[in-house]
């Protein structure tokens, strides 16, 4: 599910992506 087969993905973006994945599990989590 995660795009780990982009070596080219610096910290900061896959922190960001990170952060927003878990922003629509929540949201998906709160809405049950």
């Amino acid at each position: 599910m995660k795009p780990y087969n982009a070596p080219n993905m610096n910290l900061q973006d896959r922190a960001r992506l990170r952060e927003r994945f878990f922003g629509a599990t929540r949201s998906v989590l709160a809405r049950l």
